[in-house]
């Protein structure tokens, strides 16, 4: 006769069994996170001025003097025009090298949620909360993350809202469509984060590929239901790429160097071509 195996019983990883501690889970992520703020404030009086980081400074100032961040050339320069909306406040208080320090602040402030995200995304998985911490330590002290946590770019930034895509995957993924991040459906968060990550860095739709992949291989919820929710969101997660390569056409987008006929094409494939 055959050897028939007993069938295992297959934990969600969600099953309140396998979670750990809450306030153990939030001492520990609050405890890390703090430790990659702080790296990364003696960082920035350690780093000297990065040579695109005036490209940046100057995206700040032009937002606060005119609303949007157009070179004098007139070069339209969207790399990165969350971190210079957000930073655009502070040009109207500060000038030079004290904007760029401020600005940075600001940038490490948002940059290290890497920390956190990435240790959620952990938690959810695993339910392991040594893992979730050691995780969370690698990511706090990778030099790389580090070093574009602090600058004026775009890839600290980028970074967050990449594996905050991820994290809100694996909630649908693990949970289903009706999932829950903070008071938002988990499926309301990507025309969010599209909208964010486009303009923080076109290299944003790279993630799009793998976690699309990603779905197709492991999703179990009723096709259905879900391809009802995604018919909802998806123009709404692909308008904020379609509105930057409307700008590219009209106003051209520059990266830094200058602008020209071809505009966000020729900029989204060289943004493509070296993050590849």
């Amino acid at each position: 006769m055959p050897l028939t195996l007993p069938k295992r019983k297959h934990l969600r990883v969600s099953d309140p069994v396998n979670q750990p501690s809450s306030a153990r889970a939030a001492i520990s992520v609050g405890t890390v996170t703090l430790i990659a703020l702080i790296l990364r404030l003696i960082a920035q009086n350690q780093l000297r001025t990065h040579v695109d980081e005036p490209a940046s400074l100057l995206a700040v100032a032009m937002i606060s003097e005119t609303g949007m961040p157009t070179f004098p050339s007139g070069v339209l320069y969207l790399q990165g025009a969350v971190l210079s909306y957000l930073g655009a406040p502070l040009a109207r208080l500060y000038a030079g090298y004290d904007l760029l320090e401020a600005v940075r602040v600001i940038n490490i402030g948002f940059s290290v949620l890497v920390v956190p995200i990435t240790m959620k995304i952990v938690l959810h998985i695993t339910r392991n909360l040594p893992a979730a911490t050691l995780t969370g330590i690698l990511v706090c002290c990778d030099p790389n993350l580090m070093l574009w946590g602090v600058l004026i770019r775009p890839y600290g930034l980028l970074t967050v809202m990449t594996v905050a895509l991820a994290y809100i995957v694996i909630v649908l993924l693990t949970e289903g469509v009706n999932a829950h991040v903070g008071p938002i459906r988990a499926i309301y968060w990507v025309p969010v984060l599209s909208a964010l990550g486009t303009f923080t860095h076109i290299g944003f739709w790279l993630a799009f590929p793998a976690v699309a992949l990603m779905s197709v291989a492991v999703w179990q919820a009723p096709i259905q239901g879900a391809l009802r929710v995604f018919a909802r969101c998806g123009p709404l997660a692909i308008l904020p790429l379609a509105v930057f390569l409307i700008l590219g056409r009209t106003a051209g987008i520059g990266s830094g160097t200058g602008s020209g006929a071809l505009g966000a094409r020729w900029w989204v494939a060289t943004c493509l071509q070296s993050i590849a």
